[in-house]
């Protein structure tokens, strides 16, 4: 593929940020996920999965080019949350816990993340694990991205 940058033609066009509103989901592989409105939140709402249930799987179809990216979810942290396991194609790249002692909106990430191989990935989010003082397994998303950063 060639596009133009600047004042020449490259092989390296796009790919290098991708922005995901959490309901554009490809695949519910457990639990039940559902959209609660709230003006307190990006987008007035977010999107999690209601049947709080441990190993709740939502999948997202992405065009991934080559190369190290970060992850990003705008998320609730608060008692009832999970930890998130990022997964690729279904191998774990990272986790990151939403548990806080007081609710409030954040923005967590995973860096360093290697896609060696072009081509449409499968991006899940699974609520595999949970912080010690956690009381359920909720995961909470009203954005989700992820940025090329090598």
């Amino acid at each position: 593929m060639q596009g133009y940058a600047g004042d020449k033609y490259t092989t390296m066009v796009g790919e290098g940020h991708i922005s995901l509103m959490p309901w554009n989901y490809s695949a519910i592989t457990a639990g039940t996920w559902v959209w609660q409105a709230s003006a307190n939140q990006a987008f007035y709402g977010s999107y999690n999965n209601s049947s709080n249930a441990q190993n709740d799987q939502i999948d997202y179809k992405v065009y991934l080019d080559v190369g190290t990216y970060t992850f990003t979810n705008l998320t609730i942290l608060d008692t009832s949350r999970a930890i998130i396991t990022l997964l690729i194609d279904g191998g774990s790249v990272g986790t990151v816990d939403c548990y806080a002692a007081t609710a409030y909106n954040s923005i967590k990430s995973i860096s360093g993340i290697a896609i060696t191989t072009a081509g449409l990935k499968t991006i899940s989010m699974k609520a595999a694990s949970r912080h010690a003082s956690a009381t359920q397994w909720y995961i909470y998303s009203s954005g989700i991205s992820l940025y090329r950063t090598a």
